[in-house]
């Protein structure tokens, strides 16, 4: 009776060291390849690795690109971005100066003659010398805008004057020493209001010019002279008329 317990305590003993050998066992096997029969022929087959593919994962580039046009993050996107408005910005400025910007005034054409339809303007005096100075002066123009002077008969600009703030225009200067004699004419042109005053003068010629002061000689001594000159005319030709009737002296006796 007393072997009966032995022998099943060294069964279980023995069931537990079969078993526990029996788990790294049944490991390596698993491990190990299954032999092939024999007589049959190896077959090795090689399993691909996967790839992502072009449209799987978007290269560095494309995604930059693909930020700076989405707005994204990436400092070639920002750049790319603000590259784009700097230049929207630059065209939206040109538009405005060709399109909605206002020019200012632009200087009046000089034409080959004055105009027939201009408004009357006033200078000093009517009758000058060759490079005698002149005042011209009208109101009427724009307040403070630009005025053009021109002298006719062959036009010579003189220059371009600001009027004042109520819109009056009084100039002088300096005729041409070698301007023709005859008429000529001024003439005011407003740059804004293209409004025209012109006068009309009249240079002596050069004969008429000189004969107050002929060589040097002033006008008063040529009255002058030409008194002294009547006086000793008339002088003598009372001496004369006297001696002519004058008796002829009586002859002495022998």
């Amino acid at each position: 009776m007393t072997r009966i317990p032995s022998l099943r305590l060294f069964a279980a003993g023995a069931t537990l060291v079969v078993a526990g050998l029996a788990v790294p066992l049944t490991s390596a096997v698993a491990d190990e390849p299954t032999p092939a029969p024999s007589g049959a022929a190896t077959v090795s087959v090689t399993v691909p690795t996967a790839t992502p593919t072009a449209s799987a994962t978007p290269s560095p580039s494309t995604g930059s690109q693909g930020g700076g046009s989405n707005g994204g993050s990436s400092t070639t996107g920002g750049s790319s971005s603000g590259t784009s408005g700097t230049r929207g910005s630059t065209g939206g400025s040109s538009s405005t100066e060709s399109g909605g910007g206002t020019t200012g005034p632009v200087e009046p054409t000089i034409g080959k003659t004055p105009s027939t339809t201009a408004e009357q303007a006033s200078v000093d005096k009517t009758a000058y010398d060759a490079g005698d100075t002149i005042t011209v002066s009208f109101s009427g123009f724009t307040p403070n805008e630009k005025v053009q002077l021109v002298l006719y008969s062959d036009p010579v600009l003189i220059g371009n004057f600001p009027a004042d703030a109520a819109g009056t225009l009084t100039q002088s200067f300096q005729l041409p020493s070698d301007l023709p004699a005859g008429a000529h004419t001024v003439q005011l042109t407003g740059w804004e209001s293209k409004k025209v005053a012109s006068a009309s003068i009249v240079v002596a010629s050069a004969a008429t010019a000189a004969a107050p002061d002929v060589q040097g000689v002033p006008v008063w001594a040529w009255w002058i002279g030409g008194a002294l000159l009547a006086v000793l005319a008339a002088f003598g030709t009372w001496w004369l008329i006297r001696t002519m009737r004058a008796p002829a002296p009586e002859a002495s006796a022998a």
